[in-house]
């Protein structure tokens, strides 16, 4: 009796073909290493920040600078960029920029009205608020502010339609007399008020020194009741300083 090895079922083949030979499995093992060799390769070809940032000419820079810099998304791109606008930027003053949003595209909007802004002037600017926009504006009026001019005409609030309402009055002010009349709280109401009460020739820096004093319409009527007559600005101001009335 002859006695046959039971044949394997269809299943059982199938898997014993699915494995890998051992040869095969070598081979995968060696590719997963040159892999794994490539990639790693790869990684120490990559250009460190440090390297990168020697290459755009920082050549000396302090262990806190270069920090700064990575912490505020100081690239080796956004410095090429700002270099290719003129600048030579010190590693303070480019963390600054990134700290205030200074981009490249706001240097080139704000140098259309002022081609010798300085980064300061752009910092100073953009921390207040100042905008192409803001500055086109006043340029509609007439106006040619200085970048300090801008910063503080728009850190005393002097909008374009305080600009219009002044000059509604008679006015005729500029930038300097615009941020002291708002420092003073000086309106077109009181300038209208002051007018109506028989100053109507009155200037910017009269107005100023009025406001100052504490000058209104009321302290000029007080003063007629009491028969003061040809009253100047001068002689009022004298009688509010003496507290004589």
């Amino acid at each position: 009796m002859v006695v046959r090895p039971e044949a394997s079922s269809a299943k059982e083949r199938t898997a014993e073909a699915a494995k890998p030979s051992g040869s095969a499995e070598a081979k995968a093992q060696t590719n997963k290493e040159k892999d794994q060799k490539r990639a790693s390769e790869e990684q120490n070809k990559k250009e460190s920040y440090l390297d990168a940032m020697e290459a755009a000419g920082f050549k000396n820079l302090t262990v806190d600078e270069l920090i700064s810099m990575k912490i505020q998304g100081v690239t080796p791109a956004y410095v090429k960029e700002v270099r290719q606008l003129g600048f030579e930027p010190t590693p303070d003053e480019l963390v600054g920029m990134r700290v205030q949003g200074i981009t490249p595209e706001y240097i080139r909007e704000m140098r259309k009205f002022d081609a010798n802004l300085n980064i300061d002037e752009l910092m100073g600017m953009k921390v207040q608020g100042v905008t192409p926009e803001y500055i086109r504006e006043f340029h509609e009026l007439g106006l040619q502010p200085s970048a300090d001019d801008l910063i503080g005409l728009k850190v005393q609030g002097v909008t374009s339609n305080y600009v219009k309402e002044m000059r509604a009055t008679g006015l005729k002010p500029n930038n300097d007399e615009l941020i002291g009349m708002k420092v003073q709280g000086i309106t077109p109401e009181y300038v209208k008020s002051m007018q109506a009460a028989g100053f109507k020739d009155l200037d910017c820096d009269e107005l100023i020194s009025a406001k100052v004093q504490g000058i209104t319409p009321e302290f000029i009527e007080r003063a007629r009741k009491h028969g003061f007559q040809n009253l100047t600005l001068d002689k009022l101001m004298a009688l509010k300083n003496a507290d004589i009335l």
